[in-house]
């Protein structure tokens, strides 16, 4: 029993749960945990007729049995109370001693599970309870749920559900952070690296002082301390001290830094130039939206139907008018790459451009930051970097294109003819374009004039005159052209067909091929089976493409005493044109 001095003893239902994890390490310990809890049973005796030998293993296993059980016997009784020694005086096993104090000290499972799962989703953490105290309490009532759970359904809550619990029960002072807890992903999220998060945030967090803090040790005073606790100041908006006394108050004062705020909650900033503040961008976690004090960076702006509040981190509220696109280059591997923002607020009385690093993360941007500065990354490449500047904040590297003003076209003069409405309207009829000017209440000079466009538009080719000359046999004059390559390959892998067409008898012979180079060995084909066949090819006409226009074509044709003749490049006259009614490519 060494632990025996280290387990706090079983009093009533109120130290229930701490002495039931205590007692089950120690039962785990010394190796009796299931005997305790019914697990593990005494084993069963042998059929009748067994040897001797199978007698003695089970009295050996018998012995070793009791002698567990009897130590968890032990232990249990002697981390009890006189009143809960007494409730389990009948019982004969540490399974019966168990099992009773179960039944004693906690309900059903199904009425346990209910019971936790309303203290788990009430849990609220208090005022003067620290962060790391308030996990924890949470993280057991959410083990205990588990542990009922699995053994009601064997199933388990995720640790997501408990994260989640802790980020919604968080007071304000944390609502930065839970910005960024959410841009990161969820499979890098865990219940340590929260825990650590939220507890490294309280730290830095000011010391709030209570009221049982605030003692008063003169009486003739105390009239006087409760009317100034009660003044409020009226730059904060706070009570318990005056405007003199604010610590936000403006510093008016010539040379000294001046402080501007921004964003949609808690952004604050120091500023010594009011000309580069203007210019520059901050990512901010606080702000649910990107803004902007510069309506001329604004291009396709677009204005609210009436003006949109907007809180900044004083507590105070500013409107904003309108949101439009913003286009800036971003500083990435030594080059200014050129990027577009969109759903840009026009936020006049705000002190800075803020960058939303909550709308980043919607748009599918990882945020990274660190004590040198932050990157957006999207699919592993960077879009987007900043520095930390020595307010503590990240300056963004973009600079603003300032959009040109358009140019309107669409501005009508009095004096606009019939004939520059036809040109506007396509050059439809001018009766037509009039009567619509009219019905709009649009006067112009109907004076006739002659329309080169409307002339020139309905002109067309005149055909072809038939050819003074023609083939009279076959093989005389022979039209070819390659098509391809095609956009889906055929079983055989051919993305190319050629098509050889006599003039005279129209008739068609078609290769597929796989590669432009084999047109050679197709001539060769196709010479051999005019001959074949009794006719003698005696000229080609084809574009005059490379397929044709080679070394080794003419080779081929050389030999043969072919002719070769090239028709008029993108000419789809009857020469050029033969081959080419089977081309659909």
């Amino acid at each position: 029993m060494d632990f025996k001095l280290q387990v706090d003893k079983l009093e009533s239902a109120s130290n229930w749960s701490r002495w039931k994890r205590q007692i089950q390490l120690v039962l785990r310990h010394h190796a009796v945990l299931e005997v305790a809890t019914g697990k593990k049973v005494a084993p069963m005796a042998p059929p009748a007729g067994s040897n001797a030998e199978n007698l003695k293993k089970h009295e050996e296993a018998l012995k070793a049995f009791e002698k567990e059980d009897t130590l968890a016997q032990l232990i249990l009784v002697s981390s009890m109370n006189d009143a809960n020694v007494e409730l389990t005086a009948t019982s004969k096993s540490s399974a019966e001693i168990w099992q009773k104090l179960t039944a004693v000290y906690e309900q059903s499972s199904g009425q346990r599970v209910d019971r936790l799962m309303e203290e788990f989703f009430k849990c609220a953490k208090a005022e003067t309870e620290d962060m790391a105290r308030y996990v924890v309490r949470l993280q057991k009532l959410f083990s205990d749920l588990n542990d009922e759970l699995e053994r009601l359904t064997s199933t388990q809550l995720p640790d997501l559900l408990l994260m989640s619990r802790i980020m919604s029960t968080l007071p304000q002072d944390y609502f930065e952070f839970k910005i960024v807890w959410e841009s990161l992903p969820v499979g890098e999220r865990s219940v340590n690296l929260l825990i650590e998060r939220l507890r490294l945030i309280e730290m830095r967090l000011p010391e709030k002082t209570t009221d049982s803090s605030v003692v008063l040790t003169v009486k003739t005073d105390t009239k006087e301390n409760v009317k100034k606790d009660r003044r409020k100041c009226f730059k904060c908006h706070r009570i318990g001290h005056l405007a003199k006394n604010c610590t936000m108050k403006t510093v008016r004062n010539a040379g000294k830094s001046q402080q501007s705020f921004g964003g949609e909650s808690f952004f604050c900033y120091h500023a010594e130039d009011n000309r580069n503040t203007c210019r520059m961008w901050l990512a901010d976690s606080g702000a649910s939206q990107h803004m902007t004090r510069n309506k001329e960076y604004l291009s396709d702006f677009v204005t609210f139907p009436k003006p949109v509040n907007v809180k900044v981190g004083n507590g105070d509220t500013i409107p904003a008018y309108g949101r439009g696109t913003v286009n800036f280059k971003v500083f990435i591997k030594g080059k200014w790459i050129l990027n577009r923002m969109e759903d840009v607020w026009y936020v006049p009385k705000l002190g800075l451009n803020l960058f939303s690093i909550g709308k980043a993360t919607e748009k599918g941007f990882n945020f990274t930051a660190n004590a040198a500065g932050c990157t957006f990354r999207r699919n592993g490449c960077v879009k987007l970097s900043g520095v930390r500047n020595l307010n503590g904040v990240y300056e963004l590297h973009m600079r603003v294109c300032i959009p040109e003003k358009p140019a309107y076209v669409h501005v009508s003069t009095a004096n606009a003819s019939l004939q520059l409405w036809h040109e506007r309207l396509c050059h439809q009829n001018k009766r037509h374009v009039q009567q619509v000017l009219n019905n709009h209440g649009i006067k112009v000079h109907a004076q006739e004039q002659f329309c080169t466009g409307c002339v020139l538009g309905k002109h067309h080719r005149e055909s072809f005159q038939s050819r003074k000359y023609r083939p009279r046999a076959p093989g005389k004059l022979i039209h070819v052209d390659l098509c391809g390559p095609m956009h889906v390959t055929s079983l055989c892998g051919s993305k190319y067909f050629l098509v050889w067409k006599d003039d005279f008898s129209r008739y068609r012979r078609v290769f597929f091929l796989k590669r432009k180079d084999d047109v050679a060995q197709c001539l060769e084909t196709f010479l051999n089976e005019s001959r074949t066949a009794g006719n003698t090819v005696k000229c080609i006409l084809s574009d005059g493409g490379h397929e044709f226009n080679n070394a080794h074509v003419k080779d081929i044709l050389q030999c043969r005493g072919v002719a070769m003749r090239t028709a008029v490049l993108y000419a789809r006259t009857e020469w050029s044109g033969r081959a080419r009614e089977q081309d659909t490519g």
